[in-house]
């Protein structure tokens, strides 16, 4: 039995793959990858601390904090960028910014 390669008028079997929702060939393994990125910078970063004896930020030292924290969220973005695509980080970004928005809302009782 001779195999049949897809043909360009078979265009159909493209849109069924796409209306099925299937993601491409290696993403789960690159968020997973992704993730255990994430979770290593994290267990590095408490382990170095408590190794080195490096206190919680207090009120002076706070803007500093701040804005490595912001830093370290700037290159995580850009990292789940260059795994997952530009248009998934960014779909995850929004979705995640605004589960917080409304988990804040709840919290505050203005929801």
């Amino acid at each position: 039995m001779v195999g049949r390669f897809l043909q360009q008028e078979d265009h159909y079997v493209s849109v069924m793959i796409a209306l099925a929702g299937l993601r491409p060939r290696g993403d789960q393994f690159r968020l997973f990858i992704a993730a255990l990125g994430i979770v290593g910078v994290i267990l590095a970063w408490a382990f170095l601390s408590a190794k080195y004896n490096i206190p919680a930020p207090s009120g002076e030292n706070l803007g500093i904090f701040a804005g490595g924290f912001a830093a370290c969220l700037f290159i995580a973005y850009v990292l789940v960028a260059l795994v997952v695509g530009k248009k998934r980080a960014d779909d995850l970004t929004f979705a995640t910014i605004e589960k917080v928005l409304r988990f804040c809302e709840r919290v505050s009782g203005n929801a």
